[in-house]
């Protein structure tokens, strides 16, 4: 099974990926070039942005937590997963251990993705043999969606701090001294409408890259494997995710998710950047379908539940509306369970 994934979110108030230099008090939003078309010319324009490798993060930690409440994968776990952490393999030894207290061969990518569940679904690096797998969930960049650029992006900086104070309620020092106890320190903020994609190629979970047509993971493994990377996707949609999370979570709301499905490998989703993505990437997969004699089932959900018409002279494709981003995603696990079954 492949599926492809992209959207759009409004997001409200977020700290989204944040840089700064070591020792500044202003902690500044990540912001990337995009291109956008305006009177008939190309032209650039810099704006806040969500990195897919914060996103893919999130999916790693959600993916963890779904993992070490599991029934077959619960043990595939390493120390560094429970704490969150997709580490690289250590380079001085050629062993690495599980929780399950399983050693696996760094220089056998089988014995790898046996043992550690999260290598398989999001690849690793063993840089010392060499050896390594690719991720099977990809992210794009978030960035606010075109036609809401300049109108409906707004990047805020607060004024935060930090006081420490002694018994009789006096900030501690004085002098040099209570520059410590005392910090003031700014943090930008952003609200905006963001598109988004995302793909998850589940066919080659349990599947070693040198050799796919292996199967290295059985059965119910497996199928558990690929529907937990796939409920991933509810929490890291639902706002659980980006810098300072402890105290600015984002108040985020999933207006528009398209997933799309199909046993055969499919083109990716347009990306939720663009107004016209549900329409076209709808198009896209139709032609796919049809040049290419394959099915493909397109899951659409809209906030405003809007009517999405099928195209009318394609048996090959169908498509799924629902009421809820959660039962879209839902849906989309159970699909790719039961099409890893039928391999």
């Amino acid at each position: 099974m492949f599926v492809r994934f992209s959207g759009r979110l409004l997001i409200n108030v977020a700290s989204l990926n944040t840089q700064g230099a070591s020792g500044t008090n202003f902690i500044e939003i990540t912001k990337v070039p995009v291109v956008l078309e305006r009177n008939g010319e190309l032209v650039v324009e810099e704006v806040p942005a969500i990195s897919g490798n914060m996103l893919k993060h999130y999916h790693f930690v959600h993916l963890v937590d779904l993992l070490k409440n599991s029934k077959y994968n619960k043990n595939k776990l390493s120390e560094y997963d429970l704490r969150y952490v997709a580490y690289r393999f250590r380079e001085k030894i050629k062993n690495e251990t599980n929780i399950g207290n399983e050693n696996a061969d760094l220089n056998n990518e089988e014995d790898i993705i046996k043992k550690f569940a999260t290598a398989d679904i999001h690849g690793y690096l063993a840089p010392a043999i060499p050896n390594r797998r690719e991720s099977l969930v990809k992210f794009s960049f978030a960035i606010p969606c075109e036609e809401s650029i300049e109108k409906a992006v707004e990047i805020s900086s607060v004024t935060q701090n930090r006081v420490v104070i002694d018994e009789k309620g006096k900030i501690e020092g004085s002098g040099e001294e209570s520059g410590t106890a005392m910090m003031v320190f700014k943090r930008q903020y952003v609200s905006a409408l963001y598109g988004f994609s995302s793909t998850f190629d589940a066919y080659y979970v349990g599947r070693p890259q040198s050799n796919p047509r292996q199967i290295a993971v059985q059965n119910e493994e497996r199928k558990e494997r690929a529907k937990l990377s796939v409920l991933a996707y509810i929490n890291l949609l639902s706002g659980i995710s980006g810098a300072n999370t402890s105290r600015g979570l984002p108040a985020l709301e999933v207006r528009e998710l398209v997933a799309a499905t199909s046993q055969s490998p499919i083109p990716m989703a347009k990306h939720g950047f663009y107004k016209d993505y549900i329409e076209e990437t709808i198009k896209i997969l139709n032609d796919f379908s049809k040049a290419f004699d394959t099915n493909v089932t397109v899951h659409v959900y809209t906030k405003d539940k809007r009517n999405i018409n099928k195209p009318q002279d394609n048996d090959l494709l169908e498509l799924r509306q629902y009421d809820s981003f959660v039962k879209l995603i839902e849906s989309v696990a159970e699909e790719v369970t039961n099409g890893l079954s039928t391999e």
